[in-house]
């Protein structure tokens, strides 16, 4: 049994089709966990309606915690599954999604782990503009600093939701990018290159040559920059530390070491810059990633 997660939050316009794409999934044995997070609009009432339709829905509705922390009590408090599939409100899965995971994954639920896929990006009305990049070789130091995929995306064994639920963080940069850190940490990661989800790109109306050349490298540059993220960066990685720091072998340690390790500050700043592992799986970050060390902006 596959358990889908979904966190909604004044998700109308988009949730019902979302939904459908559940329905419409070539392999049927899963159940349908839905989560909202406090919405205003019409979203509890698109939940009603589908869980009197269909056996294998099922929502609460709590107060408002952030998307992230969602995500985060639906795993805790979601019926026993052999996996989890997280599942945003605004996309839509591929039909084979699910089978493409099984064939991937197989049905090994002993050793904990973490699948994910390749994505399309796409406009407000699914048309696709890119295919997505991801990690294809995750490691912990080319996660620390950056998400190898997106949740939407992502699927975990019973094992894996068990060492995340025992410990739950007090603040995260997102509830995948964490997973991600646990199953590099604790478990393994299986990559599937085939892209299993549309995800629709609400922030823009880019076309496919607008998302491409000069115009992408300013997207990344931004995405870097942007919204306090190497200080959100930093917290994370502080409570990875926190929960998870004595348990690590010693060569992810050193890794993390170099940005919660306040001793001797600056040899661990040349250090950092001239850190012999790649900090990011994409040659433009990985540039701007040593330029920020460089800056001391993380």
């Amino acid at each position: 049994m596959i358990g889908i997660l979904v966190s909604t939050y004044n998700g109308e316009k988009y949730i019902e089709q979302q939904l459908d794409s559940l329905l419409q999934q070539s392999y049927k044995d899963f159940f349908v966990f839905i989560r909202d997070d406090g919405s205003q609009d019409n979203t509890v009432k698109i939940l009603e309606s589908y869980c009197r339709k269909h056996d294998n829905f099922s929502y609460i509705v709590g107060k408002n915690v952030g998307y992230s922390k969602s995500f985060m009590e639906l795993l805790k408090s979601s019926p026993l599954c052999d996996f989890y599939a997280f599942c945003d409100q605004d996309d839509f899965w591929e039909k084979n999604k699910l089978c493409n995971f099984l064939e991937k994954n197989g049905l090994e639920s002993i050793q904990p782990s973490l699948y994910y896929s390749n994505y399309y990006v796409c406009d407000d009305n699914l048309n696709t503009i890119t295919t997505g990049t991801i990690n294809l070789n995750p490691k912990i130091n080319n996660i620390i600093l950056q998400c190898p995929s997106n949740g939407m995306t992502m699927v975990i064994n019973n094992a894996m939701r068990d060492i995340i639920i025992k410990d739950l963080p007090d603040t995260t940069y997102g509830h995948d990018w964490w997973i991600c850190l646990v199953a590099v940490s604790f478990g393994k990661i299986i990559v599937d290159e085939r892209p299993t989800v549309r995800w629709r790109r609400l922030d823009n109306s880019l076309t496919g040559k607008e998302y491409s050349g000069l115009s992408k490298q300013f997207l990344r540059l931004k995405k870097v920059l942007g919204g306090n993220r190497f200080d959100k960066t930093q917290k994370q990685i502080l409570e990875f530390d926190k929960i998870y720091g004595d348990l690590l072998e010693e060569d992810k340690k050193k890794i993390l070491n170099l940005f919660t390790d306040n001793d001797e500050v600056m040899f661990k700043y040349f250090k950092k810059i001239m850190y012999t592992k790649s900090y990011s799986f994409r040659k433009v970050d990985e540039i701007l990633f040593r330029i920020c060390i460089l800056f001391r902006l993380i």
